[in-house]
């Protein structure tokens, strides 16, 4: 609810407002005028009239925050972690996780140092996935990262799978998909070369 200011309302603000916080303003104020004000509302009126306080709420060279000689935002207590202590979802280096995108991902090193499974898998067999490739799971599935699942094809072949929809959650249909892209991909190249 709207409340209309008085003149002596205002003059009454301008006058106890210096040096006091808005707590102490909304009390004092509420109490000469026998009002049930909230402080939002004293707070917006000073604001819309221009009514300022003087107190800063930004620290200024020289003052100490109230935590000062302490780790973190609290003091130590019974409960902070000590040196040793691991967290109760703490991962071990091998530990496999679904995340959020739906991926399978294993931790590879400390302290946080996870990547995807599938990837990984493929790695250790091939080497490096090149620069401008891909995986995909040919029976449409990320969980299952086994090697025999796993396909590796170009950016500009994925494009073609996914523009022409070959791909689907039958792996031999995949499969022969990939093939399809392929010889796509290879035609659209060897066009382009022709043509320039």
């Amino acid at each position: 609810m709207n409340h209309k200011y008085t003149e002596e309302q205002i003059e009454y603000l301008i006058k106890i407002a210096p040096g006091n916080d808005t707590f102490k303003i909304t009390e004092q104020f509420n109490k000469q005028f026998n009002l049930n004000l909230k402080r939002t509302q004293l707070r917006g009126a000073m604001k819309n009239r221009g009514i300022k306080n003087g107190l800063s709420k930004t620290f200024r060279c020289g003052m100490d925050p109230w935590n000062k000689g302490s780790k973190g935002i609290c003091k130590p207590n019974s409960g902070s972690f000590k040196k040793g202590n691991k967290p109760y979802n703490y991962a071990e280096v091998g530990t496999e996780l679904i995340k959020s995108d739906g991926y399978v991902y294993t931790k590879t090193a400390e302290p946080n140092i996870w990547k995807q499974t599938h990837r990984l898998n493929y790695e250790k067999e091939h080497g490096k996935v090149p620069h401008g490739h891909v995986l995909i799971f040919l029976d449409g599935n990320k969980h299952n990262t086994e090697l025999d699942n796993l396909e590796l094809v170009t950016q500009s072949e994925l494009l073609i799978l996914n523009r022409r929809k070959l791909l689907t959650n039958d792996k031999d249909l995949n499969t022969t998909g990939v093939l399809v892209a392929k010889t796509l991909d290879r035609v659209y190249k060897l066009k382009k070369e022709i043509s320039s």
